[in-house]
């Protein structure tokens, strides 16, 4: 069964960072698309979509609310 956002968010909370990685392969693919159409090139992107998910990654401390993510 897969694991909702919430709880892998939760996960991460209690310091397991290997439930972040499965939230950034959740959603990886999705973003990339929606980068490059944004930004025209693939390296672009992908500098972006990496930018992006590690700020997710340091602000999720401040997560108060899991199941909004």
């Amino acid at each position: 069964m897969e694991s909702s956002d919430a709880a892998l968010v939760t996960r991460v909370l209690h310091g397991d960072v290997n439930a972040y990685g499965e939230l950034v392969s959740r959603y990886r693919d999705r973003y990339a698309r929606y980068a490059v159409h944004m930004l025209g090139n693939r390296e672009d992107a992908e500098e972006a979509l990496q930018d992006a998910f590690t700020r997710a990654y340091r602000s999720l401390s401040r997560c108060e609310e899991p199941e909004r993510f």
